[in-house]
């Protein structure tokens, strides 16, 4: 099973049990993706929504990339329902992503 279709399982699962799924993906030389990261985690305890995490940094992780058209780093996709909701790209604000679970809670 490819990083792909393991990521695309573990997805589905995730959806079924959870309204919102924040994708983050970032890698470990992007700065903006550091920052970002203890924001999300202290969201992520809200409960408002379930995280995964895909490390560009990992060659394996490309094509998962490829498959949401992720072309900027960071970007935070919000799932709901199994489908794409909602884009984040770049630098982004605790107050910009705690705006957008808002609107799709």
């Amino acid at each position: 099973m490819t990083n792909s279709q393991m990521f695309q399982s573990s997805l589905a699962t995730l959806c079924e049990t959870h309204s919102i799924v924040l994708v983050d993906f970032g890698a470990d030389w992007c700065s903006a993706c550091k920052a970002l990261r203890p924001v999300i985690a202290e969201l992520e305890k809200t409960e408002q929504f379930r995280l995964m995490e895909v490390n560009l940094s990992d060659e394996a992780n490309q094509e998962i990339a490829v498959a949401y058209n992720v072309s900027s780093l960071p970007a935070l996709i919000f799932i709901k329902g199994g489908k794409e909701v909602s884009r984040l790209v770049g630098a982004t604000s605790r107050q910009q992503i705690e705006h957008t679970i808002s609107q799709l809670a």
